[in-house]
Parts: C-alpha cells; sequence; structure tokens
C-alpha cells in the first residue's frame, strides 16, 4: 500500500474510478444521469487525455536534447499515464451506454495492472551473458572490476571516475557520464561485494519514477570461473 501512496499510481486509480462510479450510480438508479451527460464527460476525457498526451510528446522531444533530468523524465511519464488514463476514460464512457459490464471490467483491469506493476519484483529483469577472454585469471577481474576501464569496451559510456581513494574493492564508488540517446546521463556506482578474482557485484542507486515508487537499484555481477 505504501508504493502506491508514493507514486501516481493512486491519482491514476482515482481517474478511471470516474466512469466506473458513474456507471454504479446510474445502475443503482440512485442518481438520475441522462446519457447527454455521459456523452459530455467521454468528450471532455477525450480532449483533456488528448491534451495531456500532446504536452507529453513535446516534453519528449525535448528531453532528446537536453541533458537528462529524471525529475523532468517523472513528470513525462506522470502526464502521458495520466492523459492515457483519460482517454480510456473516454472510451468507457461511451460503452456504458450500451454495455455498462464491458465498462466496469475495463476500468477494473486497467486498475488490477496499475496495482500489480507497483510491486518491484514484478519489474525485475535479469541478463546474463558469458564470454571467454584469452587471458589470467587476475588480469581479467583486475580489468573488469576498475570500472574506469568500462569506456574502452562499452561506446556508450563517455567517461567514468573514481570517488573513492585506495585500491578498488567493496565500498569504491565510481562517477558514469553515459551517452543515452542525443543526451548525456550521470550517475554514480558502487561496489556492493567484492572477491578478488572471483566474483565483483556493483550497484547504481535509481531515483524514484511513477512506475517504480520503492527506489529500486541496478546491479551488475561478474563471475569469473
Amino acid at each position: 500500500m505504501r508504493s502506491i501512496l508514493r507514486s501516481p499510481a493512486l491519482s491514476l486509480i482515482l481517474v478511471l474510478a470516474i466512469p466506473a462510479a458513474a456507471i454504479i450510480l446510474a445502475s443503482s438508479k440512485a442518481v438520475y444521469l441522462p446519457r447527454l451527460s455521459f456523452w459530455l464527460a467521454a468528450v471532455t476525457c477525450l480532449v483533456l487525455g488528448a491534451l495531456l498526451v500532446q504536452l507529453a510528446l513535446r516534453m519528449g522531444r525535448v528531453l532528446k536534447t537536453v541533458q537528462l533530468d529524471e525529475r523532468l523524465v517523472r513528470a513525462h511519464l506522470t502526464i502521458l499515464l495520466w492523459g492515457a488514463a483519460l482517454i480510456a476514460d473516454s472510451l468507457v464512457f461511451v460503452l456504458a451506454l450500451a454495455a455498462p459490464w464491458i465498462g466496469l471490467i475495463i476500468c477494473a483491469v486497467a486498475a488490477g495492472w496499475i496495482v500489480v506493476w507497483c510491486l518491484p519484483t514484478l519489474r525485475k529483469v535479469r541478463i546474463s551473458s558469458s564470454y571467454l577472454v584469452n587471458r589470467s585469471q587476475d588480469a581479467v577481474f583486475t580489468f573488469i572490476s576498475d570500472s574506469r576501464n568500462t569506456p574502452r569496451y562499452q561506446p556508450d559510456v563517455e567517461s567514468v571516475e573514481m570517488l573513492t581513494s585506495g585500491p578498488v574493492g567493496q565500498g569504491t564508488r565510481f562517477r558514469y557520464r553515459v551517452l543515452l540517446g542525443r543526451t548525456f546521463a550521470v550517475g554514480v556506482e558502487e561496489i556492493v561485494d567484492y572477491e578478488p578474482n572471483r566474483r565483483v557485484t556493483t550497484r547504481v542507486p535509481v531515483q524514484k519514477m511513477p512506475t517504480s515508487p520503492s527506489s529500486p537499484l541496478s546491479r551488475w555481477t561478474a563471475a569469473l570461473e
């Protein structure tokens, strides 16, 4: 529940609840809602949703030309999701005139998807790969564990700066400057597990995103055999 309250998920669910509440009230006959009110609501939601989507698309074009700012990225994604939710509301209001139960199903499915997507365990992605290097294990580990070598084999990484002093090991931190499309992103990577000539694990804290309200981490592990 805390994850939902800390993200725009709650506001998106409330937006989707608008047509659902109208359908329930109209079906129960507790409040008289003329058919014209559904059409007006559908048009209003469609216009507002289209304007928000258009604004989000313009923001997306601007984001491609400036240095990455996570606050702008969050705002861009949130506006886009609100626009999509309002357009979905418009569809539900129209369907409610012919088949109210279909509109309720659409609202329930959309709201359920938002709640499920707030669970961090369902958003984790694991990618693995292996390479055969014709060098000694010590030489390979020394090269890989020092992130300052990363630009030599990852062209999208422009530069890496070591922020801590002393030899590379657990607690060592590096600052990355990475090319993302036509802009750059800067992040700090920290070694959290270090076993000489065997395994090194790093993580990169990521600021909270609209669909990721639980302070996610990007984790990378290299193991030598």
